[in-house]
């Protein structure tokens, strides 16, 4: 029997400033635009949210700097993945844009620099297709005289970027952001021994492909309590949207004496991106005293605002822990591992036959992947890729209790790593360990395929006041394959500029042969302003591709 050595890796994300002379934040725009870009939301006039509103509000409509309009119900929903065909044309009849737009994707006006800079006044129009029917047009003014920020929105199209005649870029893609450091340590937990480092990995979502650290650790001697700092790298982060950010990092060693291999993990996950909270802003406040721009029941009140809501919903995986998130659910490839695949990962959860909990450990050669002590209900990781040595077949041992406080063995199995093996979901993998789930690849890493029969979620329905003053939420409803009705504790009341969870689910969702369906979440809000506007709503909904 020999000991495990555990590696703890830190991981820790800073955003720095972006470089090229771009730059990122609520900027004004001071100077004439050599070109804009746009990201296409989807959705009707009502959303537009920008000062020319409010301007053209305060002087009673006599500015028309910004006017919307759309045919029937006009452009798609937010999140449908539809394609439309989009034109913007200055008055004088220059073509800045045409082409097709996907919701959800972005498109840049005057791109190929054909004009020296942008027209002050252009209109966008959106139709369901090339010579299709007619969605939505805006009339814009889009020079800098008037103040223009980033997010601003003007009808179904948000500004994410522009660049002045001058050569300044103002964007809210942050580029070339690095991490500061990875620290490597020897955990001291337990009596440990100097340990040599042979192989170091970093798995991200935001590569292709692994960083491979290996020629900055190998041959590296680590002691008890001391740890390496590793420097960081460059990664891109979409600023426009919140995006889930992973990082896991996988950490190879041996004894000195060559006897032994160990092998340790961490995992950094974070959410970046706009619109996180607290909202922030583009709009002035409205003169005192005035006539509020929308009907109330006060004709006379200072800081009126027209009523604006919105909705959320948030999807987070609790079950198999640590495995998969929302956006990466997809149905099993395939019940066993194919042959010709390569098993990265596979989740082992003990199902409580023999006894409250049981000492696992897998072996191969002189490798150890897993020696741990796994409660029922409790799933234990096998990373096929936590050795240098290339295994062919494992064995896993339970044990009654820790055997170096001697336990004894109370059964075994030999495991082929190689696939189709053992690897089919639900199958007996060990002696009470059944295989829950398990991670794939038919391209040496580079892609994964993750597998599993089920998951639990949690969804969170989450109401928004995108307003200056309190917002009361007078009802809504919710559409979910967890369960589908009316919001129950409504009407509730919101903060300015803030957010509440209306509802939340948690239940399983089959995944097993439900490849190429579809689950859909979507919830519609009511509410009204405290000042007294007109009532609002809003409509959003998640999408699931399985």
């Amino acid at each position: 029997m020999f000991s495990t050595q555990i590696f703890s890796v830190f991981l820790t994300l800073s955003i720095l400033d972006a470089t090229h002379g771009s730059t990122f934040g609520l900027q004004v725009c001071p100077g004439s635009l050599s070109e804009i870009t746009f990201l296409y939301n989807g959705g009707g006039c009502r959303q537009s949210d920008n000062i020319q509103i409010i301007l053209d509000q305060r002087y009673g409509g006599n500015l028309a700097l910004l006017s919307c309009y759309d045919n029937g119900s006009g452009p798609p929903a937010a999140g449908s993945g539809d394609q439309n065909y989009i034109t913007a044309t200055a008055d004088e009849g220059d073509v800045y844009f045409e082409g097709l737009v996907k919701v959800g994707e972005k498109y840049t006006l005057n791109e190929q620099r054909t004009f020296d800079k942008l027209s002050a006044d252009m209109t966008i129009t959106i139709f369901e297709s090339q010579g299709g029917a007619l969605l939505q047009i805006v009339d814009v003014h889009l020079s800098c005289s008037q103040p223009l920020f980033l997010f601003d929105k003007f009808g179904s199209s948000q500004v994410t970027q522009w660049v002045e005649t001058s050569g300044r870029v103002v964007t809210d893609t942050q580029t070339g952001v690095e991490t500061g450091t990875i620290e490597v340590a020897l955990d001291t937990s337990n009596e440990q021994k100097p340990v040599r480092l042979l192989e170091m990995t970093v798995l991200t979502n935001t590569q292709d492909q692994p960083i491979d650290y290996t020629s900055q650790v190998a041959g590296q001697i680590l002691a008890p309590g001391s740890s390496i700092e590793l420097p960081g790298f460059k990664i891109d982060i979409e600023l426009g949207q919140q995006v889930r950010y992973t990082f896991f990092t996988t950490i190879i060693g041996e004894t000195l004496d060559g006897t032994n291999m160990c092998n340790g993990n961490d995992m950094l996950e974070c959410i970046v991106g706009f619109n996180l909270n607290p909202v922030f802003p583009t709009m002035v406040p409205t003169p005192s005293p005035t006539i509020t721009p929308l009907p109330t029941n006060v004709p006379n009140i200072t800081s009126q605002r027209e009523c604006t809501i919105g909705s959320q919903i948030s999807c987070a995986v609790i079950k198999p822990e640590g495995v998969f998130t929302c956006e990466t659910l997809k149905a099993p490839v395939a019940e066993t591992c194919p042959a010709g695949a390569e098993l990265l990962r596979a989740f082992l959860r003990y199902d409580g036959s023999l006894g409250p909990s049981v000492f696992l450990e897998i072996t191969c050669d002189s490798s150890e992947y897993i020696a741990e002590l796994i409660q029922t209900g409790q799933t234990a990781e096998f990373n096929t890729r936590g050795s240098s040595s290339a295994c062919v077949e494992a064995t896993a041992t339970v044990y009654g209790s820790d055997p170096l406080n001697g336990g004894s063995s109370v059964g075994s199995s030999n495991l082929q790593v190689a696939c189709p093996g053992p690897w089919t979901l639900g199958a007996t993998i060990a002696p009470g360990f059944i295989l829950d789930s398990y991670v794939s690849s038919t391209d040496n890493g580079i892609t994964f395929d993750y597998n599993t029969p089920e998951v639990e979620i949690e969804l969170n329905f989450i109401g928004q006041n995108e307003g200056s003053v309190p917002l009361t939420i007078t009802s809504g409803e919710t559409v979910s394959p967890l369960g589908t009705g009316p919001i129950n504790g409504l009407p509730t009341t919101v903060a300015a500029n803030n957010e509440q969870i209306l509802l939340s689910q948690v239940g399983n969702i089959q995944l097993s042969g439900q490849s190429g369906q579809t689950l859909t979440f979507s919830q519609v809000l009511f509410g009204v302003s405290d000042a007294g506007a007109l009532p609002c709503e809003v409509t959003s909904e998640l999408v699931i591709n399985l």
